[in-house]
């Protein structure tokens, strides 16, 4: 298993698994990176367990520590579902698309598709949905986006994970793509990281990644 969505839908299972015991439904995986294996896995236990420290996080790191032999996790990434749920995992594809969108999702969005991952240092999330030209550049204006080339949308995903999911790899080539972004200052704002977005004309086509790297 190599795949950062597939990483998140074992994260998402494990929640599962809290609901089902009226459990705040909450999981969490740690992966090693470098081969791809869960070596800890773990949900929402405190109110099972009586035990104020029974959190999904805890239970799974110190699963992955008994499982590699040692208190550093050395090239593991920290997968859990709490970012999800606070973009709306369990909601409309409309409410994870307004989280992306900065709050400005266009009402007018169909064929609504999102992936995306949040480990403890780094969140990457990618939107793939059809929109009227007029209605993205209201989306433009109003999440303050800016022109931007192809170049640096590459250059984004150079180092990305999103690259590795079926919803990017299943994208036909958008050779006439216009291109917006919107890099966030954190010392002046309460945002951080990168939003991208493109829009194919002929195909009323839009992406939007957004993405940051502590």
């Amino acid at each position: 298993m190599s795949l950062a969505e597939d990483w998140m839908r074992e994260a998402l299972a494990a929640a599962g698994e809290a609901r089902a015991q009226e459990e705040v439904p909450i999981g969490c995986v740690i992966v090693h990176e470098p081969t791809g294996r869960i070596v800890g896995r773990g949900y929402n236990r405190r109110i099972l367990d009586n035990d104020p420290t029974a959190h999904a996080e805890i239970i799974a790191i110190r699963q992955a520590g008994a499982e590699i032999g040692h208190w550093r996790l050395l090239d593991c990434a920290l997968v859990v579902t709490l970012a999800l749920g606070l973009l709306g995992a369990f909601k409309s594809p409309g409410h994870r698309l307004a989280y992306l969108c900065l709050g400005k999702a266009p009402a007018s969005a169909t064929q609504v598709r999102i992936t995306g991952y949040s480990t403890f240092l780094r969140e990457e999330w990618l939107a793939v949905f059809k929109v009227g030209q007029n209605d993205f550049q209201t989306l433009v204006a109003n999440a303050k986006l800016v022109p931007a080339d192809g170049i640096e949308f590459q250059n984004l995903l150079k180092p990305s994970a999103l690259k590795t999911t079926r919803l990017f790899q299943s994208l036909a080539p958008l050779n006439n793509a216009i291109g917006y972004k919107r890099v966030f200052k954190e010392s002046e704002e309460h945002e951080r990281g990168t939003v991208f977005a493109l829009f194919d004309p002929p195909t009323s086509t839009a992406i939007v990644v957004r993405e940051y790297h502590d």
